[in-house]
């Protein structure tokens, strides 16, 4: 019998694209699978509802029941998203009961326990996606695929019956990265210098640390001059900027405003600046050694604990970036032996087959 699943999962500039981008890889699988999955989505700023449906999945645009937006006084201390959470969880019932939905996945962090329990009332089964471990959940599966968190993190946050998908060998990458692994990894024992650097932030970048970054190398003289690849969308408030800048490069730029296929340039890269957030996965698949910025809360114990692991280098703070970059690159750059561990290390932390597994424990 097909599965019918609700994702709930919001993307928007403030809060990024992390939470649906790993829904999105779930989702794929599960289609794969013969399960019919519908989005439940919030319509905010910079959402990606068109990619959503895109890629083949209908979005119910989250709203009260009259259809208006559920935009609430109090301001999320998280990420802005000013969820409305009472409002949000009677238009998912609605949408459950119609659907007669067998799981509910929830990816959100403005929408918690009082949620969870309503909701649970009208779905058999609840899945809950976290990588905080800082609050009580009502779930039936639980997934925090943060690298080095253990399940006893939970213990006192789940129901005793609650299934525990913990840790980086279930983290949601698309298995289009586990195809081309084995080759990548080949790539990097073969490094003899840095020729191909990626500077890639995640989402619409609206913090502006990608121009930061492209001006902290502009004041540095390394004692190479390697290629730069830039993502960055068109639809970033700094986007002309980064292309202005770029021209002071003495070396070669290339930006690009959208990238279908991101593992073939994490692929080619020899090194890649980053944000902390589901990127990080990605590089750690493919063995990229890499320099990170933590952008938001959220990322900070994914990225101390890669760090830890020898598999990142994080960027401390941005007031001598140019002095931390021109150190990190060139230590990775004139030490192969210091490259090869952190690219091993990274290899380490995932196979790129979690979602897999994840399919596996979902018994869908």
């Amino acid at each position: 019998m097909k599965k019918k699943i609700l994702i709930r999962a919001d993307s928007s500039n403030t809060i990024g694209t992390g939470h649906v981008m790993r829904c999105l890889t779930l989702a794929q699988e599960l289609r794969k699978h013969g399960a019919s999955c519908i989005f439940l989505c919030r319509d905010l700023p910079g959402n990606l509802i068109g990619r959503i449906e895109g890629l083949g999945f209908p979005v119910k645009k989250v709203s009260d029941l009259t259809g208006r937006d559920l935009t609430s006084k109090k301001t999320s201390k998280t990420h802005n998203a000013k969820v409305s959470s009472y409002q949000d969880a009677i238009f998912c019932e609605k949408i459950a009961l119609e659907n007669e939905t067998d799981l509910l996945i929830l990816d959100h962090y403005e929408l918690g326990l009082s949620w969870e329990k309503y909701l649970k009332k009208s779905v058999p089964r609840l899945m809950v996606i976290d990588d905080l471990a800082d609050r009580k959940h009502h779930a039936d599966i639980l997934l925090d695929q943060t690298f080095d968190t253990k399940k006893s993190n939970y213990e006192k946050l789940v129901p005793s019956n609650c299934n525990l998908l913990i840790g980086s060998s279930f983290t949601l990458i698309r298995p289009s990265f586990s195809k081309i692994r084995h080759k990548a990894l080949e790539r990097r024992k073969s490094f003899k210098g840095i020729n191909n650097l990626l500077i890639s932030m995640g989402g619409l970048d609206h913090t502006g640390i990608t121009l930061i970054t492209l001006k902290a190398l502009l004041d540095i003289n390394l004692d190479f001059l390697p290629s730069i690849n830039i993502i960055l969308s068109r639809s970033s408030p700094f986007y002309d900027e980064v292309v202005q800048s770029s021209k002071n490069y003495p070396g070669k730029i290339n930006i690009f405003p959208f990238v279908e296929n991101i593992e073939r340039y994490l692929h080619l890269a020899d090194v890649a600046i980053g944000a902390g957030g589901t990127s990080a996965w990605e590089r750690c698949c493919l063995g990229l050694p890499s320099i990170v910025m933590v952008l938001a809360d959220n990322q900070r114990i994914l990225s101390e604990n890669l760090e830890s692991a020898g598999a990142i280098n994080i960027v401390k703070n941005n007031k001598n970036l140019p002095e931390q970059l021109a150190h990190e690159l060139s230590s990775l750059n004139n030490d192969l032996k210091y490259y090869k561990e952190m690219s091993n290390k990274a290899a380490s932390v995932s196979d790129g087959e979690g979602v897999k597994r994840v399919i596996k424990a979902m018994e869908v």
